[in-house]
């Protein structure tokens, strides 16, 4: 295999890193508490981290997060229109990249898209929860001889 083959694998992981940027601890409290004044709060090495243990293992986590439900619900409707290909991967992952390095468009979505994911899977649990009421969760049972 060569370098430029190689390249597009590189694409998750800068969508990580720009999704890390985004959802890193403090980063939307300090973009609202920016005040109007020249009075800022300090920032750097001394500064606290809003009583956060382990900012930048947590930024990590909450990007993981995001990028694989990112990657899943993707891939997914990728699937669905058949387009699993890798002109169809690799535009995905731009697309990702893009909305984890505009930043804007990450903090409006994920929110949305974390209410949607839940309210899809609640809806999911009552209707399996009634077909199994209704004894019609699995199928009967043929025997085979």
């Amino acid at each position: 295999m060569n370098l430029p083959s190689l390249l597009p694998a590189l694409l998750p992981a800068a969508t990580l890193v720009g999704a890390w940027y985004v959802v890193r601890p403090g980063a939307l409290a300090r973009v609202a508490a920016e005040p109007e004044n020249d009075a800022a709060e300090p920032t750097g090495p001394a500064a606290p981290a809003g009583g956060v243990v382990a900012p930048i293992r947590l930024g990590l986590i909450r990007a993981a997060v995001v990028v694989a439900a990112y990657a899943t619900v993707g891939i997914e409707v990728l699937s669905a229109f058949h387009a699993v290909t890798r002109a169809g991967i690799i535009a995905l992952w731009v697309v990702g990249l893009l909305a984890a390095g505009a930043g804007g468009p990450l903090e409006w979505i994920s929110p949305a898209s974390f209410a949607a994911a839940n309210l899809i899977v609640g809806l999911l649990v009552l209707k399996t929860l009634g077909l199994l009421l209704r004894g019609r969760l699995l199928p009967a049972a043929t025997p085979s001889r």
